[in-house]
């Protein structure tokens, strides 16, 4: 016995939009057919290690300032507090870096945008060989 689906098989098609297709690529869908406009899917890790890097670089900056004013006005009673400021810019830093080593992985398995990921890891690593010396 047929059903009301079997007699239109339109009805069961998902509704136009930005959807995965089967070779795992985010293309448009019309509602009927895939089209040929393909977009990048978006990195999440290569977002975040962007971010780690950005608050990296402003907190970095303050406790560089921080710790200038403090050294030059003899305040030694807040040498923990720079130090806190140095151990956390490390563990932003590496944190950093190993986003930024999954984000690059990620871009080159699946079709995602390549340039932030490799700008977070050469970006990452850079602030770590910084931190080094």
């Amino acid at each position: 016995m047929a059903t009301d689906d079997d007699a239109d098989p339109a009805r069961s098609l998902p509704p136009a939009g930005w959807l995965r297709d089967p070779a795992g690529q985010t293309r448009w869908w019309d509602g009927a057919q895939w089209t040929e406009h393909v977009r990048p899917a978006r990195n999440g890790p290569a977002i975040a290690s962007l971010t780690l890097i950005a608050v990296q670089l402003l907190l970095g900056s303050a406790w560089f300032v921080l710790g200038f004013y403090a050294a030059s006005a003899g305040l030694t009673s807040y040498q923990w507090l720079i130090m806190l400021g140095g151990v956390l810019s490390w563990l932003l830093c590496i944190s950093a870096v190993v986003l930024g080593v999954i984000a690059t992985v990620i871009a080159v398995r699946r079709p995602t945008a390549k340039g932030p990921a490799v700008f977070a890891l050469v970006a990452s690593s850079v602030l770590l060989i910084l931190l080094l010396f």
